[in-house]
């Protein structure tokens, strides 16, 4: 990962640093020094986390530390001689003088003993989910006035969440169709094999005939497949999933249940998908949810 941060111009010379916290984790970048005709802060740094969940959150958090102004006279810092002595020999800096170079200890106003506050001080975070892994440039939140960040950061990511693929489960469902309007249940035999949800008539058709249909788990735009809300289906044990519809597919334009318009104007279909029992009802449930996480991290790895 790294990460690029458009900065304004500044007189003042800043040490700068990266923090990635993810669930009790932190990692921290390389320091880096911005210059005052810089356009950007550059961290060429590589950070990897492993062993996060496919609904990790990691922040981002940019902290800067100002530098010290320069303390010492400006006789002193250039060697300037205070007396006009032609000798080369007086020219040289006397052991006595060494001590002047040192740039003076400043006390703390509270006393030795007093807490000082942190020198770094935060400049903006910002905080990307696998859903963002695609995105380059972030709005950093809680930028203070006066900051030289400009607002705003570019990332490179790459996200890689590894998730086994499940095994293959089959068993009867009960799938709600509109047929030329009117709603009718038909049982079918299902097989989850992802990235696909195949349907036919009877179990033995599975290794002689084409399924009748199936659902591409890749379009499924549900968070997850859950329990279909009663307002929506009284059946009971009916599970609820909903997919996007490729433009051009001609379907209802009202009166349906299972297709739908968005106020975007794209069409939806709904799946309802009726068990046989609360357990069978359950077993699809946590069998198909692991189905999308799988499908979804793919898709994620193969781009």
């Amino acid at each position: 990962m790294h990460r690029l941060v458009p900065v304004r111009p500044s007189r003042w010379r800043r040490d700068a640093v990266c923090l990635l916290k993810c669930r009790g984790r932190v990692l921290a970048s390389s320091m880096q020094l911005t210059a005052p005709a810089a356009a950007a802060l550059h961290f060429p740094d590589e950070i990897r986390m492993d062993g996060l969940a496919s609904d990790f959150k990691v922040t981002i958090e940019v902290y800067l530390l100002q530098a010290s102004k320069e303390m010492l006279p400006h006789d002193v810092k250039y060697h300037i001689s205070k007396k006009n002595i032609k000798s080369s020999s007086k020219l040289l800096t006397p052991k006595s003088k060494v001590s002047e170079l040192k740039t003076p200890k400043v006390s703390s106003p509270g006393g030795p003993l007093s807490v000082r506050s942190p020198q770094f001080q935060p400049h903006g975070y910002c905080i990307f989910a696998l859903q963002q892994a695609s995105r380059q440039t972030f709005t950093l939140n809680k930028v203070p006035h006066g900051s030289p960040l400009d607002g705003s950061i570019n990332l490179n990511i790459k996200a890689r969440v590894r998730v086994p693929a499940p095994e293959p489960h089959a068993a009867f469902l009960t799938a709600f169709d509109d047929v030329s309007g009117l709603g009718a249940w038909h049982r079918r035999w299902f097989l989850l094999q992802p990235p696909r949800l195949s349907y036919w008539k009877y179990p033995d058709d599975v290794q002689k005939k084409m399924p009748i249909g199936d659902i591409d788990l890749t379009t499924v735009i549900s968070d997850k497949v859950s329990r279909a809300p009663r307002d929506l289906c009284a059946r009971p044990n009916t599970l609820l999933l909903e997919s996007s519809v490729p433009p051009g597919l001609i379907v209802p334009d009202s009166g349906s249940l299972v297709y739908f318009r968005r106020p975007d104007g794209s069409i939806v279909r709904r799946h309802l998908l009726a068990a046989d029992t609360p357990k069978d009802r359950d077993i699809w449930l946590e069998t198909l949810n692991r189905a999308l996480e799988y499908v979804r991290c793919s898709m994620t790895d193969d781009d």
